[in-house]
């Protein structure tokens, strides 16, 4: 699980499905402290970027297109498998690579 951000909602803190424009959203005010305490279950981490110590992770969550993935901080997990999963990934892929130009 990751928590979950850039998600547009309605006025009733429903998600959003459909893609707008700029013009077409209103501001709405909302209670901060639930938009904290939401999380989304992850499918895949796509990418990496940024040093170790601040290293974001491209998440895709179950449910979401590929356009809604979001960076999100190693912090943010609330499952460190997930990470780590994405990392042996990595590393099953390098040694593909490397058997293949041998």
């Amino acid at each position: 699980m990751v928590k979950k951000i850039n998600d547009l909602k309605d006025e009733q803190n429903e998600l959003m499905h459909s893609n707008y424009t700029p013009s077409e959203l209103k501001v709405v005010n909302m209670d901060e402290s639930n938009i904290e305490n939401e999380y989304y279950e992850v499918e895949d981490i796509r990418d990496h970027r940024g040093p170790i110590g601040h290293r974001e992770f491209l998440v895709k969550g179950v449910c979401y297109g590929e356009r809604a993935n979001t960076w999100q901080n190693a912090s943010d997990f609330t499952d460190p498998t997930v990470i780590q999963k994405y990392w042996d990934k990595q590393d099953e892929l390098k040694k593909l690579e490397h058997e293949r130009a041998e």
